[in-house]
């Protein structure tokens, strides 16, 4: 046999020891039925600071930029 083939053929094989003892650990353990499933809340609406910051100032940017690559371009021809 190839050593690389059997070199991968023992990967696997360990590989493979170690999943199903994964899943043996996995299947013992108990699961908890004290804590019920909370599902994490999201402000309804971003903060003006929020808002301002990822909204507004992003918008004025692309605009100060557009300009002056218009500016730059009218210079340029």
């Amino acid at each position: 046999m190839n050593p690389d083939l059997a070199q991968l053929a023992r990967t696997v094989e360990e590989l493979s020891r170690r999943v199903e003892r994964l899943e043996a650990m996995i299947a013992q353990r108990a699961v908890r039925s004290d804590r019920p499933y909370i599902v994490p809340t999201t402000s309804p609406r971003a903060s003006l600071e929020s808002r301002v910051g990822s909204q507004y100032l992003n918008r004025a940017g692309v605009i100060a930029l557009l300009v002056g690559i218009a500016f730059f371009l009218n210079w340029a021809f």
